[in-house]
């Protein structure tokens, strides 16, 4: 009833028309993963198989994949 749709658009994968999001008094900007994640937000989809794993890695390539940004420069 709607959980999905206000999970995403909280975590930033997903626009929406009204409303804020406040973390510890701080405003997110609208349409910000990577806000979101900083703020300590996070989001687990679903459909985990399909949307939320790269089948052909290991776990602990897939855990990684969380950190991945802060690790490299510019994706490389």
């Amino acid at each position: 009833a709607g959980r999905t749709e206000v999970a995403r658009a909280v975590f930033g994968a997903d626009p929406y028309d009204a409303g804020t999001v406040d973390v510890r008094g701080e405003r997110l900007a609208r349409h910000d993963v990577p806000a979101a994640m900083s703020a300590g937000i996070g989001l687990v989809p679903e459909d985990r198989k399909g949307q939320g794993l790269v089948l052909d890695a290991s776990v602990q390539e897939n855990l990684g994949l969380v950190t991945l940004r802060s690790a490299t420069r510019s994706g490389l």
